[in-house]
């Protein structure tokens, strides 16, 4: 059966989300794939169309929606008007003959009336509990009026706000519908395919309740819970209370790993188990779950954010951001490899990935090395002493399955740079006054040359070629310009605070010295700051652009944020 308003699970078009929405497509996508899904139809899109068409509701849509506001007041007052209406108007004779038709195949076996919007049970919105369903339907007439609710309930304030919120809209929405008959479940319910609390890929967690499976997704009851290590195929923990047998559990964890495979992504599948057989009754994407990069080499990997890791920065950031650090990171560790300071920054590495506007860094082979490892979790105790934490304790579970790295290994950029750098830190120390007006210099005259390379860009390509390639590689050669003053400064400031430790017996007092520094712009910033402050209360002034002293301190320090 495969025309325009009923289609059956097994039919290839079945599987267009535009056709059947998101819960009848993944349906679909299963039954072709060999998995136990319940036989059913799918009141497509083109009957909702068709209703919709029929009594001018696209219009009372629009004009609803068109002023509502953000208020739960107004939504909620905006979607009973909308569901009324859908509500009261008769769906035509000739929709009801084809749908009683196609439910002839169930005979009087009550049914599950399931709602499958167009923008459900997608990767970045799961719309989860949006629209209704409605469970043990019996008879033709009582089937059309739950389709027809069903269809209303595409309009509740609930998914509007969702809608909303998800910044997807009203307009680009369509709904179809699930009718299937009722699993007469003896156990049902929840399958995922990695663990959603703590988002590990190498678990599965089953949740388990007698009878049917609504209770255990709609959170209505305590389940029995197993967790599973994917690796082992064992039981990391199991209820007290064994509802599943050793089969049935294995069964149900190899389902949700072909489920996974299917979608090619992390599923949150419902499940029942009646008379002893397995079915699979709905399969989703788990939303909650931070995306992971890619492994582009085979084995386990160990992915650290970059931004986080160097800077304490856990935002994301724009696509231009991005591929600025990317490409300077990447430069940054090819003078490692190499010794050799980059001109213009090559094609990004793989290892240096993207995900969710995040620069992450495969760290793999750093953290195979026990002595580094224990560097790179002090490093980023600086930064974030909870990811720092947590990889600490990952890599006292979990380093023997890294393997270890075999040699010593010290690149060789940095053979070559040290004898340079260790010059450089000795000059800083000896004349630090000079080698800080040489930094500054050669800072100076970089900025201006790349104030001019700027000015001379015409082109969209050659703009982007010079944030991508240029601006990142000479980024890197700045930086290693003033590496050696930068570690003369903690050489020297760790021998003053060891002497003062010494005399005094503690280096506490150092502080307020480091607090004034001369010649560091973020405690001038400060100062700067704190004046104007001060001007301002004591002035009754709140702070404007215009205010006494802000347009100089923009001039001299930028533009901040706070």
């Amino acid at each position: 059966m495969t025309d325009s308003v009923i289609c059956r699970l097994d039919d290839v078009l079945a599987t267009d989300r535009s056709r059947t929405g998101g819960k009848g497509a993944n349906l679909a996508v299963m039954t072709r794939a060999g998995l136990p899904v319940p036989p059913g139809i799918v009141v497509t899109t083109s009957a909702y169309r068709r209703f919709v068409g029929d009594h001018s509701l696209d219009a009372r849509i629009t004009r609803e929606l068109a002023d509502v506001g953000e208020g739960p007041d107004a939504v909620a007052a905006a979607s009973a008007r909308l569901r009324k209406a859908f509500e009261a108007a008769p769906m035509s004779d000739e929709l009801r003959e084809e749908i009683t038709a196609a439910c002839a195949l169930f005979g009087n076996a009550p049914v599950a009336v399931r709602s499958s919007a167009t923008a459900e049970d997608l990767p970045e919105a799961s719309f989860a509990g949006q629209q209704d369903s409605i469970l043990g339907v019996v008879g033709s007439d009582a089937i059309c009026d739950a389709v027809r609710r069903c269809w209303s309930s595409l309009w509740s304030a609930r998914a509007i706000a969702y809608r909303r919120d998800k910044d997807i809209g009203h307009a680009d929405i369509s709904i179809a519908v699930v009718v299937r008959p009722m699993v007469a479940a003896d156990v049902a319910g929840v399958l995922f395919t990695a663990d959603p609390r703590s988002g590990r890929r190498d678990r599965i967690v089953v949740e388990a309740a007698p009878g049917l499976g609504e209770a255990v997704v709609g959170g209505g009851s305590n389940p029995g819970r197993w967790m599973i290590d994917t690796t082992t195929g064992s039981a990391i923990s199991e209820p007290d209370r064994a509802l599943l047998t050793a089969e049935q559990l294995d069964t149900l964890v190899d389902l949700g790993r072909r489920a996974a495979d299917v979608f090619g992504t992390p599923q949150d599948v419902e499940w029942a188990v009646a008379e002893g057989r397995c079915w699979l009754v709905q399969s989703r994407p788990i939303t909650s779950l931070f995306p992971v990069p890619a492994p582009t080499r085979p084995g386990l990997r160990v992915f650290l954010p970059v931004m986080l890791f160097a800077q304490g920065i856990a935002e994301p950031m724009t696509p231009a951001g991005n591929a600025f650090f990317r490409a300077m990171v990447g430069g940054w560790f090819g003078f490692w490899l190499t010794g050799r300071r980059p001109r213009q920054v090559g094609e990004p590495p793989d290892w240096l990935p993207v995900v969710a506007d995040r620069l992450f860094l495969d760290a793999t082979e750093l953290l195979r090395r026990p002595r580094l490892a224990r560097r790179m979790v002090a490093n980023f105790a600086l930064k974030d002493p909870n990811g720092s934490t947590a990889l600490r304790m990952w890599l006292a579970q979990n380093a023997t399955r890294l393997g270890r790295g075999r040699g010593t290994w010290m690149p060789r950029g940095l053979l070559r740079w040290v004898p340079s750098l260790l010059a450089q830190v000795a000059v800083a120390v000896v004349a630090p006054a000079h080698a800080r007006r040489r930094a500054v210099a050669r800072a100076d005259e970089t900025l201006t040359q790349l104030e001019r390379l700027a000015d001379g860009i015409q082109s969209p390509s050659e703009q982007q070629n010079f944030v991508e390639r240029v601006l990142p590689a000479a980024t890197c050669n700045m930086l290693l310009d003033q590496l050696g003053a930068a570690y003369a400064e903690w050489l020297v400031r760790g021998g003053i605070e060891l002497l003062v430790c010494r005399w005094l017996g503690s280096s506490q007092e150092f502080e307020p010295v480091l607090r004034w520094l001369p010649h560091d712009p973020t405690i001038a910033m400060g100062a700067a700051l704190a004046a104007s402050a001060r001007q301002h209360r004591a002035e009754g002034l709140e702070p404007s652009p215009s205010g006494p002293g802000v347009p100089e301190f923009l001039a001299a320090f930028g533009h901040r944020a706070p």
